[in-house]
């Protein structure tokens, strides 16, 4: 069942986007690949983070197995979910902490797993500062020791194209450790997240194709009016025009 919803969100995904860039700036996934649990933490900019978390998961750690926490009602809704690694979680309760504590501490006993959560818990502009993190992960990350916690940016700008890109990039991974207080860790996770944006941000700016490793590439349309739109546009502007293989 997996591959064949990985194959449906690979399709919906060339749909909607020009492509998917991973920064190659950033810290190296294969460097964490079963060494140790995992936790990816990453802002939440908009409603694709799941689809596009769900495909770097799969690329990028395709050894491990992937869980995230999911709002329980919806979970009720779509149940075959469960079988994809989500877990229900009830919102802004006592019982959902709970949940979200008993479940992430079980997932992460094991050295194979990968726990992907959104802890701004709402869709934030990736440019808001500063970074407001909700507290469940700083918990996690003072009770738990020798899990690895990676902070990952995400965002979704318009190059030159109909469609936007997907952005995404890893920051530079942290080590849980019980003598560190709660308190600490929610300044060390909102700091280390906050820098893989303004990095990330970098990149969006620069609309430099190269600095990014695909992930996903959009299908190819074909429209004359469209291509002659876009070189008029180009010439007007004096913009660059990049084909589908990010070469002018």
């Amino acid at each position: 069942m997996l591959r064949s919803f990985e194959w449906y969100v690979r399709r919906y995904l060339q749909t909607h986007f020009d492509r998917v860039l991973l920064d190659r700036g950033g810290s190296e996934p294969s460097r964490l690949i079963g060494e140790r649990p995992l936790v990816v933490y990453l802002n939440h900019a908009s409603w694709w983070d799941p689809l596009i978390g769900l495909i770097i998961a799969r690329t990028q750690f395709p050894q491990r197995q992937h869980f995230a926490p999911i709002d329980a009602k919806a979970l009720e809704q779509f149940r075959f979910f469960s079988r994809l690694g989500f877990f229900g979680v009830e919102q802004q309760t006592r019982a959902g902490a709970a949940q979200f504590w008993s479940v992430s501490t079980a997932v992460l006993q094991s050295h194979n797993a990968a726990l992907w959560i959104t802890p701004q818990a709402a869709f934030a502009d990736p440019r808001v500062r500063p970074v407001h993190l909700a507290p469940g992960l700083a918990r996690l990350a003072s009770r738990l020791d020798g899990v690895t916690i990676l902070p990952m940016a995400i965002e979704y700008p318009f190059w030159n194209e109909r469609l936007p890109v997907a952005l995404a990039r890893f920051g530079e991974p942290l080590l849980s450790d019980t003598m560190i207080s709660s308190d600490e860790w929610q300044i060390r996770l909102s700091s280390a997240l906050e820098e893989t944006q303004d990095e990330l941000a970098k990149f969006a700016v620069s609309r430099d194709f190269t600095r990014g490793t695909p992930v996903i590439r959009g299908r190819r349309r074909v429209s004359v009016f469209y291509d002659a739109w876009r070189r008029v546009l180009g010439r007007s502007a004096n913009v660059p025009l990049v084909d589908e293989r990010g070469s002018e």
